[in-house]
């Protein structure tokens, strides 16, 4: 199984979008959980309404994203952008690490030319068996989020 890991420096608080895509899953629903997935772990469900700093949004065809906003170190860990299956829900891993650091000579993520005031950058990566878009937005500020995305395909086996 192959990883791809992507290093994103954000402005602190900020968010990040992150793009799951599952086979044959258009009319299933979809949810995100922090590991280890149990029922209480859930964070948002695609029939839901978004909940807290989470938001789920399906857009057909398997493909759905879930967004995190206002990042905080205590986000870092382990979760699964899911799909509810009649026999074995799939699930794609998302290794999230979120530190804080104030470093004002450190390089940050090169930003397109924008015609507003906040500039979006996005990067793309994918896995063996999948492919994933981050997407964040960001200001002026001192304080700086790096964010360590790992994601890889599995499909549990009960």
């Amino acid at each position: 199984m192959a990883h791809t890991c992507v290093l994103y420096t954000f402005l602190f608080g900020k968010g990040v979008t992150i793009t799951c895509s599952h086979g044959l899953a258009s009319t299933n629903i979809k949810y995100f959980c922090r590991e280890p997935c149990e029922d209480r772990d859930v964070l948002v469900k695609s029939d839901q309404s978004p909940r807290g700093r989470y938001t789920l949004k399906d857009h057909g065809a398997g493909t759905f994203t879930v967004s995190i906003t206002d990042l905080q170190e205590s986000d870092s860990g382990i979760y699964w952008c899911a799909v509810n299956r009649s026999v074995k829900d799939t699930y794609k891993e998302v290794k999230l690490t979120v530190s804080k650091a104030l470093d004002t000579n450190r390089p940050t993520t090169p930003k397109p030319a924008a015609s507003s005031q906040s500039s979006m950058t996005q990067s793309s990566f994918s896995t063996s068996s999948a492919s994933a878009d981050t997407t964040t937005s960001s200001s002026t500020g001192t304080e700086l989020i790096r964010i360590l995305l790992y994601l890889s395909m599995y499909q549990i086996m009960g």
